[in-house]
């Protein structure tokens, strides 16, 4: 006969029951109420000893709870919760994050198949093992660690609602970075190179990701209002770490701006057609491959080839030795190289220091100016 029993640390009662075979078996039901998990029970011990699937099994539990106490057990489909989550995370994340979480788990959707239209809590930890190697072999190590990272805060959301009873991603391990090799800094000559065909707009990003060391998503949304052009610095916060930032301007970045007529309105953007690109697509992706196409124009890379390879299906793509982003570690490597202390660097560049948080060193203008001033010119 079935019968309920609830740990001294648990506010759920278990169903216990006995199968077709004899044997005593336990599930949690979910739920406070004695007598809602009494019936759930009754109805779990009748369908183990039909032997019929636990997913037709759930199915009429439910029924039978909703039709007796007027109460559905808490249940969805992947799919379903997929819709529900990034409907929440719409209003939580930043429109960038938003469109990483809609990838991951758009991806996650269509590789479970079949069992995307079934009940969340079947999907098992060897589901999710298969779609990590899955992702694997398309993906650097890093891109497939961000989409583990994603699933893990699904099934842990899918928790707290109650949709499943244990996180099959607790024990889902990150995969190792090989000895792929990875991004590099710009050469001075490749940096001259850029600017002779960029436009001017993309002349301008450059220079700033260059002298800033900055994102280019922080870069392409700076508007005249974060220009102190009588101080010569520039000012704004990170979309990335939401981190303050406050950076002299350099002779370069000042003859640009010099270059540029300043609008009326000091909430203009500084680079208005990049911006609008990046505020439509959510995105830097669409920048980055026009960005890549003046790589290519200017030849520092070759153009990216659209032929089918056979071998190449199925594996993992090949990561990019430039990007904009070097231009990032190119502003690093050459302070470093100028003498410039860590802490110093680190400053400029918006990583977290161990040596200032430490000593709550403050980094004076001054200071950052004739660090930066170190850069050599490409004018």
């Amino acid at each position: 006969m079935a019968s309920v029993w609830k740990h001294p640390k648990s506010k759920y009662w278990t169903a216990c029951f006995t199968d077709k075979d004899g044997r005593r078996m336990k599930k949690t039901s979910r739920m406070t109420n004695r007598t809602k998990a009494l019936v759930f029970a009754d109805k779990l011990e009748q369908a183990y000893r039909t032997r019929m699937s636990e997913a037709t099994a759930r199915k009429l539990i439910s029924e039978a709870v909703s039709k007796q106490l007027g109460e559905r057990i808490a249940t969805a489909t992947p799919r379903e919760f997929a819709k529900e989550i990034l409907a929440r995370k719409k209003i939580e994340t930043s429109p960038r994050t938003l469109v990483r979480y809609e990838e991951v788990i758009g991806r996650l959707i269509e590789f479970l198949g079949d069992k995307s239209d079934d009940e969340i809590q079947f999907v098992t930890r060897a589901d999710l093992e298969r779609f990590r190697d899955s992702e694997f072999a398309k993906y650097a190590p890093s891109t497939v660690n961000l989409s583990i990272k994603i699933v893990r805060m699904f099934f842990r959301e899918a928790l707290v609602r109650e949709y499943i009873d244990s996180n099959p991603t607790l024990s889902l391990a990150s995969v190792k970075k090989g000895n792929e090799p990875g991004k590099r800094p710009f050469t001075i000559e490749e940096i001259k190179s850029l600017i002779e065909v960029a436009s001017l707009e993309w002349r301008g990003i450059i220079l700033f990701g260059l002298y800033t060391g900055q994102r280019m998503s922080d870069i392409v949304s700076l508007t005249w209002a974060n220009i102190d052009i009588q101080n010569k610095q520039v000012s704004f916060l990170t979309k990335k770490t939401t981190r303050r930032i406050v950076l002299p301007l350099l002779t370069p970045l000042q003859n640009f701006l010099a270059e540029i007529p300043a609008p009326d309105n000091a909430t203009a953007n500084l680079f208005p057609d990049a911006a609008s690109v990046f505020y439509k697509a959510g995105r830097v992706g669409p920048l980055s491959a026009q960005f890549r196409k003046i790589m290519v124009a200017c030849g520092i890379v070759k153009k990216a080839s659209h032929k089918k390879r056979n071998e190449g299906q199925g594996m993992r793509r090949q990561v990019q030795k430039l990007s904009f982003h070097s231009l990032r570690h190119t502003a690093t490597s050459m302070l470093k190289n100028a003498g410039v202390s860590d802490a110093v660097a680190r400053d400029l560049i918006g990583h977290e220091s161990a040596a200032v948080s430490a000593s709550y060193t403050h980094i004076d203008m001054n200071t950052k100016r004739l660090a930066l001033e170190n850069l050599p010119g490409i004018e």
